[in-house]
């Protein structure tokens, strides 16, 4: 069974009194555990994975000090959390303590060996998001720490802490890593890199960063859209300009000007180096407008972002200028989480019998043919009166697949369609999400607080949000 992120935990690590920084941080460790978790194809507790590594570093709260592991631990015993979540909290500093350096250190005379692959699992993914995020080393993409994380760790001392620490975290590496070389051969499957077929017809594709790490998934998987496209990449920045009383509006502006082009600068590289066409540009003034009218310039046809904002606790979810653009950009848009990979090997449209969750309907039954994919169709009820509708709109979605040669299947559970859709998305191992939102009301800002913004807000894949006719649903 798949786990994702409860906004309860967040709410309680909030109320613990963790910061805003050490919750991102946090979040960003588990959405990086689960990823290797699943990639592992091991037989795991997804729950302890994706909790435990939430509630890694609890201990925070309190204090930053070597004992914030073991003060981690009490906090999460005494807020009535299960004992291997404490464990992972107690056991990730250093990579897990011999009895013998525990006593060096001054902490309680135990062994903080990590025994579980769960809880080695979640030390490499918090190793690996602060080589990812702290800025130190200029890194391609998520891959390259990966990849490249013996050597990473061999030159920069800060991350393998002391010569014992540094190679107990390449031996958990080199373990995870095998497991995940192990189960991509085993499965076989049908991936970006092996498919090399173009999922969405995309002759122009803008992506739009911030430069930060919640942007890397939408540069990342725009590139590699870009190259299976053939298509042209254009990379913006937009420089969002707000002077205080000490600093001129031209000396911030400049500043910012060469933060942001050093960034694009590095992702043109990556993407010529990919073989892809590509022009980068900054924009001035209101971000979310200056996409959308860029877009329409440029006429593109696929605009990728990354998901979230990074302004305060209550932007972990759905960020603003995204939501803004998908209501307003007269293009598709693929909204992408920072450690989603898209294949797409199988594909979750839902629909309400609407105009325009049946054109995402065919759009996800064009991507399915072209990419050798799987659809799940969804259509959720309220109550059980609203059965009949929601069958015959997944007998509709099935005849389209049915009419171009793709496998699909139908479920109708019973639920909030938001939680339903993100449930079904993290249990099947979807790795894109197709949604339908009706014109007229996307521009009437109908679209903000809708289930699919809470959609692309809990997801753990990507989601591409089509556009349609505002004929309204069946139930």
């Amino acid at each position: 069974m798949d786990y994702k992120i409860d906004q309860t935990d967040l709410a309680t690590l909030w109320k613990a009194g963790l910061s805003e920084n050490d919750i991102r941080h946090s979040v960003l460790v588990a959405e990086k555990a689960l990823d290797i978790a699943r990639r592992t194809g091991a037989d795991l507790d997804m729950e302890l994975v994706g909790r435990g590594a939430l509630f890694h570093d609890l201990g925070k709260a309190l204090t930053h000090s070597y004992q914030h592991g073991e003060v981690g631990a009490e906090l999460s015993e005494r807020l009535g959390l299960p004992s291997a979540i404490a464990d992972i909290a107690r056991k990730h500093f250093h990579g897990g303590l011999t009895r013998q350096e525990a006593q060096e250190f001054g902490l309680p005379d135990r062994d903080y060996t990590p025994h579980r692959l769960e809880e080695r699992i979640v030390i490499y993914a918090d190793r690996l998001v602060d080589i990812i995020t702290d800025g130190y080393i200029r890194l391609r993409d998520d891959k390259e720490a990966e990849e490249d994380f013996e050597n990473l760790l061999v030159k920069h001392p800060k991350y393998g802490k002391n010569n014992i620490t540094r190679e107990r975290y390449i031996g958990y590496h080199r373990e995870i890593q095998k497991l995940a070389r192990n189960a991509s051969e085993k499965k076989g499957g049908i991936t970006m890199d092996s498919a090399k077929m173009c999922p969405i017809t995309s002759e122009r594709i803008l992506v739009a960063t911030d430069g930060s790490e919640y942007s890397q998934g939408a540069v990342r998987e725009a590139i590699g859209f870009a190259k299976i496209c053939s298509s042209k990449l254009y990379v913006m920045s937009v420089v969002e300009v707000i002077a205080d009383s000490e600093t001129s509006t031209l000396q911030v502006e400049e500043a910012m000007e060469a933060e942001v082009q050093k960034h694009l600068k590095g992702v043109k590289e990556q993407a010529l180096k990919d073989g892809v066409d590509c022009e980068t540009f900054i924009s001035y003034g209101d971000p979310h407008q200056n996409i959308v009218d860029e877009a329409a310039k440029k006429r593109i046809d696929l605009i990728f972002m990354g998901r979230r904002g990074t302004k305060g606790l209550k932007k972990l979810l759905m960020g603003e200028v995204a939501s803004k653009v998908i209501g307003h950009a007269e293009c598709k848009v693929i909204v992408v989480p920072r450690a989603a990979a898209i294949g797409p090997k199988t594909i979750l449209v839902a629909t309400d019998g609407s105009g325009h969750s049946i054109s995402a309907a065919h759009e996800a039954v064009k991507i399915a043919k072209r990419c050798g994919s799987s659809i799940i169709a969804l259509s959720s009820m309220r109550s059980e009166s609203e059965l009949a509708a929601a069958k015959s709109n997944i007998e509709q979605v099935i005849a389209m697949a049915k009419e171009e040669g793709v496998p699909a299947e139908g479920i109708t559970p019973l639920g909030r369609s938001f939680n339903v859709i993100v449930e079904t998305a993290g249990g099947r191992g979807v790795d894109l999400i197709v949604m339908g939102i009706p014109v007229k009301s996307a521009l009437k800002k109908i679209f903000s607080g809708s289930a699919t913004e809470q959609v692309i807000g809990k997801a753990g894949c990507a989601v591409l949000i089509v556009k349609g006719a505002d004929s309204p649903a069946t139930h």
